[in-house]
Formats: structure tokens, C-alpha cells, sequence
């Protein structure tokens, strides 16, 4: 009963943690988030808040989501989800702490971690707290149902600051605690001091905090705030009373490289205004821009003239994609060290099995301005179709011609007939088209063009005809449209990207697009037991009041701002294919950082161990244990120390290895234990008799350990390393 009774305890914390961060400001008004976070800790690593349903719903429901989700043909589906939801997560909590959590769902809360002012045991401390309101007593009923489900002895009253609170240890160090200021219901964990509460009290309360201030807000559904500076600069300071800045060093390297050294916050609000849902947020980053952040441009607001004034969606992105990818490659270079040889030797096998390049010659020959729109089909006689065009800057349109050209060839030799090459000749233009015969059955044809200084690429070869003619003619443009307009004359100086989108038209294509495979969902619903309408819903009622959506991006003196007004609904397809692309340039390089971790926490492992080998020794008259589970069992051990982040789940064996029969009297560069080598492939961490931690490659680790051996005067084991 005791252990339930805290991981209830536990989990409520967490729910105010995260119930809310799941959703992507608004305006003038104060909102209820800037009155809470102003009675928030000092110190603050990361927080997050809301306005809570009572002050969200009346806003919620004027929004074009709020009406999609309160119309009647769609609340047979809400209820349907409730219905399916709700014993699932009833399941994990009792009644009392579901009721519980709904009573304080309904007001404002912020919830964070904030950094304590020494670096004694856990150097932060987790805090909620809760602006119960006229629903004081509801909610004061509610924790008193909750706490009933533990025993007497599970939790005791004391006073922290003055304040009465009620409370038990989670753990043999860390205390969990709460309490009551005035009509502020109080949280917090692992504070023993008090440091969670110094505003919530008269005359210490304090005004909004300077980076909430940055944002304008009202009825805030979320809103976040993560200090990067100071939970790196934490990160550092505990790594190096560890005595890990050796291991902590290549990670380091990797955020100075990629310039995030230079981030100081990232603050966002989002809200409902009307029947918009608002975004704002801004990433702190004081001038002059490093690392990624100097590889953004400012765009010319010019280059939508050459986009068709029905186009769906339109987002421009000025950024040098050829300095992206340097920075990208230097990081992984400072993560990988003398490894980064082996990224370069394939990167050249490809270049000259290609015959291409790709830094120098397609990355090389883009500009700093791309720019990509969404037709929808039926728009236009001449494109039937619809599709994407995307349209970039060249520096050197004939290196970009000829390297594409060179790509398209190998991919063809390569495709074993799936990819067919061809070109076309339509005026001054030659268009290259590129048959990929599985999109080709659905008329996906890619093609492209150079043009006067730009790279053109369409989906289909009538799309790619119909965007030249756009850029070579005097029609009207997307921005001579009545909602480009009129986002136009608010637009700040220095953006580097801007997204619009007419809403309705999106949207009703995406219904359009539903239609077509609705009979099939609707049948393997039906074979799961779950009745559908047999055809999709009708939602133009709805969607006659959409209008358009726009978001945009730019940098000052702070950093660089963002923000968004729309209704949120629809398809993001650009969105996702700019992050596709860009995760797919950072996956290796994010990978490895997390390989480098786990690395830097193994060999903190192998600290902890040599350090209870000594600790054990001098307990046992200088002898070493027989081996390392006598160091959890004797000598105060960690179970987890024992237990390395680089083993794989499904692997059997130790984690450590153990070189049992010596003393502090033999050789100190003898190992005394190290990473199985049998699931790794680049080197292990290695403990050494005197207390160090070394990492070591494959070659030098086999030397250094058959030396060990030798002077123990014992046969070498057989050990293998894990293939690459």
C-alpha cells in the first residue's frame, strides 16, 4: 500500500509536468499563466503552464477546432474515443486520483524543475503548482479522497517556510510534499529547504518573470520556457565534480560546433484568439548568430511573384544549405574524432561512383532562397492534376544542371529499369523527366528545369510547364491575393521564413482526398466492431469560415522570433518533408552524441566501481572482492552501476568484466575491469588499478590486456569484440 500510495503521488506530479505539452499566442490581455509563473521558483531550468479548462474552454469553443469538435456529427466519434479512453487510463489510477486530476485540469497550472543553489545530492528540484481558485474546496476535497488511500504512517505533517504541509519520502533522500497558500494548492519533490515556495507568500510575490514578458499572451493553452544555458552550464558542472570532463568533452565539442552554446532560452505561448489558434515563441540568442543559427538568410518577399495566386499552401525559406551541411559535418567530425576518416572515404566513394559532388557541386551551386507551393488539382486546366513546385536560387545554374543530370544517369544505371531518364525540349527550356515507374502509375512524373538563374521542379511535366509560365507572365501572383495582402503590412524585417495557406481550400481538398478511401475505412472499421457513417461527414458549414493561415520566422537583437495565426487543421505536408530532410541530415550526428553518452555514463560506472573497490578494500584488510556483486552487497554499490547503457536489451552477458586476485600493491596500469567487448565494436571503457577510466580501441585494449595478463602471470581469456 505504501509504494502505491507514491507512485500515485509520483504520477500526479508528472500529469502537471506533461498533461498539457502536447499542443502547439496570443494577444494583449494578461492571462492567468503570467499571475502563476510570477509566484514560480527562482533558478528555473525548464516550466511548463496553463490557463486550465476553465479558461480555455469559452475560447476553445469560438475557434474553428472548438466548433469542429462540438458539431454534432463529429461528437459520436468524441464520445466514441472518451468511451475507449477512459477505462484504459482508469485502470492505471483509482477514482479518487482520476477525479483528482480532472478538478485540476480545469485551473491554472505551472509545473518545472528548477536548480538548487548548491550541488549537494540531486542539484534540482521538481515543483506544480495549482491556482485552485473558486474551486478551492472542490479541490481540497478531492486531495483529501487521494490521501485517504494511504495509511497514517505513510505521510506526516510538518512546516516548510512557515507554510503547514503534508508529505513522505519517495526515496531514502528525496522528499515529496504538499500544502496550501491561500488558494494556491503547492507541489514539490527532492526540496527540503523550501526553495519551490519563496513567492508564494505576501510580500514575496514578484511581477512576470522578463522571458514570459517577451511573449504577448491571454488565454494560454500552453505555454513553456526551458533555460538551455543554465541546464547545460548544470549538465557541465556535474560532470566535472564527477571527474568526467574527459568523456564529456567530445559532447561538448558537438554543441559548440553546431553554435547552441550560444542559446540562452526558448519561451513559447499558444492560445486561442477569436477563431485563430496563436503561436508565438522565441529561441534567446544574443548577436552575433553562430553555428547553424549564421547559415539563416533573409528572404525576398519578390520571390511569390512567381507563385500561382490559387496555390493551396506557399512557404519560403532563406537559409545556405551548402554552410548547413559544413556545420553538420564538422560536428559530427568533433563527435567521431579520427573515426570522421571513414564518413569521408564513403562519402567520396559515392561522389566518384556517381560522378558527382555533392558539397561542391550540388550544394555548392544552390543560393540561399528556396521556395515551395501546392496546387490542388482540378485548379487549372493546364495542370489538371495539382501537385508541388519547388523553386531555388542558383549560383551556378550550370554546375547544378550537370551534377543533377550526373545524379539522375546513376540512378537510372543503379534501378535496374525502375527509373527511366528523359528530357524534353518546350521552348528555351529543357525539361528532365524522371519516370519512376511505381509513382508513374499514379501520374507522378518528377521533372525539372534550369531557368533564368533557378532550379524548377514539379511533380508532373503540365505542373512544371504551368510554373514557368507563371514566372514569365504579368498575371496576378499569390501576392496580389486579398489575405497575402493583408499579412504583407505586418510582416517584421529580417525573416527568414514564411509560410501562407488559404485554410479552406486545404482543407476541403483534404476531404476531397478522405472521400476517395472512406468506404474502405469504414469497412475494416466495421470488421473491428466500430460503426462509422458510411460516408465522410460534411464539414462546410465549418469550413466556409476558415480564411487563410500564416507563419513566419525572423531574427533581432534577441534572437529569432516565430509566429503563427490559423485554425491548425489540415495536412502540413511541407512541414514535414523540411523536417524529413532535416532529420535525415542530423540522424547520424544526433546518433552518435547519444552513443557518446552512453559511453561517458559507462565509464562514470566504472568510477563508481573502482571507487568501492577501494572503499572494500580498506574495509577487508586490503584485499579486493571476489567479484563485482560483492561491491553492491559490501561496499554500498549501485545494482545499476553495474548495468552499462551500451548493452544491448536482448544481450545475456555481464556488462563489466572483472579481473579478480589483485591488490592496491601490483602494477596501476593493470585493467581491473572492463566493457564486454562482446557488444562492442569501436572500443571499451577500461578501469584501471589506479583508479582511472581510459577509453580504448579494439588494438590497443587486446595489447594492453594480454600485457595485464602477463603480469599476473595468468594465460590471456579468449575475447572477441562485437563485429562492425
Amino acid at each position: 500500500m505504501r509504494l502505491s500510495c507514491k507512485i500515485l503521488f509520483v504520477s500526479i506530479v508528472s500529469f502537471l509536468s506533461t498533461a498539457f505539452s502536447h499542443v502547439p499566442t496570443a494577444v494583449a490581455q494578461a492571462s492567468p499563466v503570467d499571475k502563476l509563473v510570477a509566484v514560480s521558483p527562482d533558478d528555473v531550468l525548464c516550466l511548463f503552464a496553463t490557463s486550465g479548462g476553465d479558461t480555455i474552454k469559452p475560447e476553445f469553443d469560438k475557434s474553428i477546432i472548438g466548433r469542429f469538435f462540438r458539431d454534432p456529427a463529429i461528437q459520436p466519434f468524441v464520445e466514441f474515443v472518451k468511451q475507449w479512453l477512459q477505462p484504459e487510463i482508469k485502470r492505471e489510477m483509482s477514482d479518487a486520483v482520476w477525479n483528482f486530476v480532472n478538478l485540476v485540469s480545469t485551473r491554472p497550472v505551472i509545473a518545472g524543475v528548477a536548480q538548487k543553489n548548491s550541488l549537494v545530492d540531486v542539484p534540482f528540484y521538481g515543483f506544480a503548482i495549482v491556482d485552485a481558485g473558486p474551486r478551492k474546496s472542490e479541490i481540497a476535497s478531492a486531495l483529501d479522497r487521494v490521501e485517504a488511500l494511504a495509511t497514517e504512517e505513510d505521510i506526516v505533517s510538518f512546516k516548510i517556510e512557515s507554510l503547514p504541509v503534508r508529505g513522505f519520502k519517495v526515496s531514502d533522500d528525496v522528499l515529496l510534499y504538499w500544502g496550501w497558500a491561500g488558494d494556491i494548492l503547492f507541489f514539490s519533490i527532492n526540496d527540503d529547504v523550501g526553495f519551490s515556495l519563496k513567492h508564494l507568500q505576501g510580500n514575496n510575490r514578484r511581477s512576470t518573470p522578463a522571458y514570459l514578458r517577451n511573449l504577448p499572451g491571454s488565454c494560454d493553452v500552453f505555454a513553456a520556457h526551458i533555460d538551455i544555458r543554465k541546464i547545460l552550464s548544470l549538465v557541465e558542472t556535474v560532470v566535472r565534480n564527477e571527474g568526467a570532463e574527459t568523456e564529456f568533452a567530445p559532447f561538448k565539442t558537438f554543441i559548440e560546433t553546431l553554435g547552441l552554446d550560444n542559446l540562452k532560452t526558448f519561451t513559447f505561448r499558444t492560445g486561442f484568439d477569436r477563431s485563430d489558434l496563436v503561436f508565438d515563441s522565441l529561441l534567446e540568442s544574443p548577436p552575433p548568430r553562430k553555428g547553424m543559427q549564421a547559415n539563416f538568410r533573409t528572404i525576398d518577399i519578390e520571390f511569390f511573384d512567381m507563385v500561382d495566386p490559387c496555390a493551396m499552401t506557399v512557404t519560403a525559406l532563406g537559409c545556405d544549405i551548402a554552410g548547413v551541411y559544413d556545420r553538420v559535418m564538422k560536428a559530427i567530425e568533433s563527435a567521431m574524432g579520427d573515426d570522421f576518416a571513414r564518413v569521408e572515404e564513403k562519402i567520396a566513394d559515392i561522389e566518384a561512383e556517381a560522378k558527382i559532388k555533392i558539397r561542391d557541386g550540388l550544394l555548392e551551386s544552390l543560393d540561399d532562397e528556396v521556395l515551395l507551393y501546392g496546387l490542388g488539382p482540378a485548379i487549372r486546366a493546364q495542370c489538371p492534376q495539382g501537385g508541388t513546385v519547388a523553386i531555388a536560387k542558383l549560383k551556378d545554374a550550370q554546375l547544378w544542371e550537370s551534377t543533377l543530370t550526373a545524379l539522375g544517369e546513376f540512378l537510372a544505371e543503379k534501378s535496374e529499369g525502375v527509373v527511366q531518364i528523359g528530357s524534353q525540349n518546350h521552348g528555351n527550356n529543357t525539361f528532365h523527366i524522371w519516370v519512376i515507374a511505381p509513382l508513374a502509375m499514379t501520374n507522378v512524373i518528377p521533372s525539372w528545369t534550369v531557368t533564368d538563374g533557378k532550379f524548377i521542379f514539379a511533380l508532373n511535366p503540365p505542373l512544371l510547364r504551368h510554373s514557368i509560365e507563371m514566372m514569365n507572365s504579368d498575371n496576378p501572383s499569390i501576392r496580389t491575393t486579398a489575405g497575402f495582402k493583408n499579412i504583407s503590412a505586418t510582416l517584421p524585417d529580417n525573416l527568414v521564413s514564411l509560410k501562407y495557406t488559404n485554410s479552406k481550400a486545404q482543407f476541403d481538398q483534404m476531404m476531397i482526398g478522405i472521400q476517395q478511401y472512406w468506404p474502405l475505412v469504414a469497412m475494416t472499421a466495421k470488421k473491428q466492431g466500430w460503426t462509422i457513417p458510411p460516408m465522410p461527414l460534411n464539414l462546410s458549414h465549418i469550413s466556409k469560415d476558415m480564411g487563410y493561415s500564416y507563419g513566419y520566422s525572423w531574427f533581432d537583437t534577441k534572437g529569432l522570433h516565430s509566429h503563427y495565426r490559423g485554425n491548425f487543421i489540415g495536412p502540413d505536408l511541407e512541414g514535414i518533408a523540411v523536417g524529413a530532410l532535416g532529420m535525415g541530415i542530423l540522424m547520424p550526428a544526433l546518433a552518435r552524441v547519444r552513443q557518446l553518452a552512453f559511453r561517458m555514463t559507462s565509464a562514470t560506472n566504472l568510477s563508481g566501481i573502482g571507487q568501492a573497490i577501494r572503499f572494500y578494500s580498506e574495509q577487508h584488510n586490503n584485499k579486493f572482492p571476489s567479484n563485482l556483486q560483492e561491491l553492491v552487497e559490501k561496499a554500498k554499490l549501485s545494482p545499476k552501476a553495474l548495468e552499462s547503457k551500451m548493452k544491448p536489451e536482448d544481450f545475456q552477458g555481464p556488462s563489466y568484466i572483472y579481473i579478480a586476485g589483485q591488490d592496491l600493491s601490483m602494477y596501476p596500469g593493470n585493467f581491473v575491469a572492463f566493457e564486454n567487448p562482446s557488444f562492442c565494436t569501436e572500443g571499451v571503457n577500461v578501469l584501471h588499478l589506479d583508479g582511472h577510466v581510459e577509453w580504448m580501441k579494439p588494438d590497443m585494449f587486446m595489447q594492453e590486456l594480454e600485457a595485464t595478463y602477463q603480469r599476473l602471470g595468468r594465460p590471456t581469456p579468449d575475447i572477441q569484440f562485437k563485429s562492425p
